[in-house]
């Protein structure tokens, strides 16, 4: 299954783009079309620090053509999702 994928500023480490697969989530049931904006109760922020503990850094080689070699940067991943209307934690690997 495909993720969310954040690309993250290597000076500032902040976010500064996502992939978001929305026809995956619609797969999987997560998004109901159904649900409005209103009903969500959990902002980005809140989400982004309850998942905070659940993320998962580890180190990887990326070949970066202009330098003509191999740069050290960082994977970024995470198991988990947060229900945006309760803010429970739930497993990703669940929904496959």
């Amino acid at each position: 299954m495909d993720k969310i994928k954040v690309f993250i500023d290597a000076s500032t480490f902040e976010a500064i783009n996502y992939i978001d697969k929305k026809e995956m989530f619609q797969v999987c049931g997560i998004l109901n079309p159904s649900q409005t904006v209103s009903e969500i109760t959990i902002s980005q922020k809140e989400a982004f620090e309850t998942l905070r503990e659940h993320l998962e850094l580890t180190p990887i080689y990326v070949y970066d053509d202009v330098q003509k070699q191999y740069v050290l940067c960082g994977k970024l991943d995470c198991h988990d999702g947060v229900d945006a209307i309760s803010g429970e934690v739930f497993s990703l690997k669940d929904l496959s």
